[in-house]
């Protein structure tokens, strides 16, 4: 069994920028040492439905939002080792 956790990045246009922007770097580092104590593989799926037009996401800051939580993921080798980001 591989645990699936869903994070909703919604409304949109002001949490993706929040992100972008840094102001929710401490809590990524908290996922990011909290996720290996799961004990086994993760799958973290980020802003669900992202391509549905209801959630506001435009490409650009999704995209951005996205690669700064990788980012923020990547720092911790055993968080990087254990989870997928779909």
């Amino acid at each position: 069994m591989l645990p699936h956790i869903g994070i909703s990045l919604t409304p949109g246009g002001t949490v993706l920028n929040q992100i972008t922007a840094g102001e929710y770097d401490f809590a990524i580092r908290e996922l990011a040492a909290t996720l290996p104590l799961v004990g086994r593989p993760v799958f973290l799926r980020l802003g669900y439905e992202f391509n549905g037009h209801w959630n506001n996401y435009t490409a650009s800051a999704y995209v951005a939002a996205w690669r700064r939580i990788e980012a923020g993921i990547a720092l911790n080798a055993t968080t990087r080792s254990r989870v997928a980001l779909v």
